[in-house]
């Protein structure tokens, strides 16, 4: 199935325990969009307007700190736990591409480890991320367990794999541009996603996904509504059925130049989770990878991203 746009799909009835006529019908919407473009927005989701308005809110008084506090919390020794400031990143190297880095500031934590750095400025920072990370492993259980019945596996299939999760949250300021970009600089690079599922809170326009062809889809998700796309993980599990497609934020017109901000919350499974080919997606083909830490994947590409290099 060829998509066009990014179909929306309200979840509430996996949400709040809806018929079971309703829940094979999102099924089979998620399987076709996972199949077809590996990306969907969803409706219905269940996320509290409180836990968005804070993180919203104290996402953009971290932005508007100093660089020197902001500093204070630069990510460290190779980690992409931190404050990473402006070309820091370049997307385009975990593809193999040649590319000047991305123009964007981000600040990424993985609340369940103890060593986050938060600024001292802005202890509001941490009580919102806290929250707002909570609500979204528990958003990704639900949307695994829909994975799970499109690919025709028992609804808790994933659960080994993804207890605990290895998420980050993270937050970027792509600032509004007050000289001209670099040759074929962009303000994320075309990339894909490492891991199982990324999930992004939706702000200006700017998001671009790849039709598979050459052509680039503008993202408008609906009001109150969560993008959603598939990583390489999934990708791996599915033995390519289902697709981690391309995307990226484009630098804006003369008409368009603001600020944008996004918070996007990356959902992967535990770092010795084992990936290799789901039986259901092996019975037609051979798998086309062997099996992997999970850690390992992951790895891969984020050091990559940052310049590190791994011996």
């Amino acid at each position: 199935m060829k998509f066009d746009k990014i179909p929306n799909i309200d979840i509430d009835p996996f949400v709040n325990n809806g018929s079971t006529e309703e829940k094979e019908e999102i099924t089979k919407q998620v399987r076709d969009a996972c199949e077809g473009i590996g990306f969907f927005t969803i409706s219905g989701h269940g996320v509290s307007n409180e836990s968005i308005e804070k993180i919203s809110s104290a996402v953009k008084r971290f932005f508007d700190l100093s660089l020197a506090e902001k500093m204070k919390c630069k990510a460290e020794n190779g980690s992409g736990t931190g404050y990473l400031p402006m070309n820091a990143e370049n997307l385009a190297i975990t593809l193999g591409k040649d590319a000047p880095p991305d123009l964007k500031e981000s600040f990424n934590i993985n609340c369940q480890e103890e060593k986050n750095k938060w600024p001292e400025q802005l202890p509001e920072l941490r009580v919102a991320f806290e929250a707002y990370s909570e609500e979204m492993r528990n958003l990704a259980v639900t949307l695994m367990k829909i994975f799970a019945r499109a690919l025709g596996v028992d609804e808790n299939y994933f659960e080994k794999y993804i207890t605990p999760p290895y998420t980050v949250t993270r937050i970027s300021n792509y600032p509004k541009l007050i000289t001209k970009p670099l040759l074929g600089q962009l303000r994320a690079a075309a990339h894909t996603d490492y891991g199982t599922l990324t999930i992004l809170l939706p702000d200006s326009p700017g998001l671009q996904v790849s039709d598979g062809e050459e052509n680039w889809i503008d993202v408008h998700p609906p009001v109150n509504s969560f993008v959603i796309n598939l990583g390489d993980v999934m990708e791996r599990w599915t033995n390519h059925k289902w697709k981690s497609t391309l995307h990226r934020v484009i630098t804006p017109s003369e008409e368009c130049n603001k600020c944008r901000q996004a918070i996007v919350f990356f959902h992967n499974p535990n770092d010795n989770a084992t990936i290799s080919c789901i039986d259901t997606c092996c019975i037609d083909s051979l798998a086309k990878y062997s099996p992997e830490l999970a850690r390992d994947l992951r790895q891969s590409k984020s050091h990559k991203s940052r310049g590190v290099n791994v011996k």
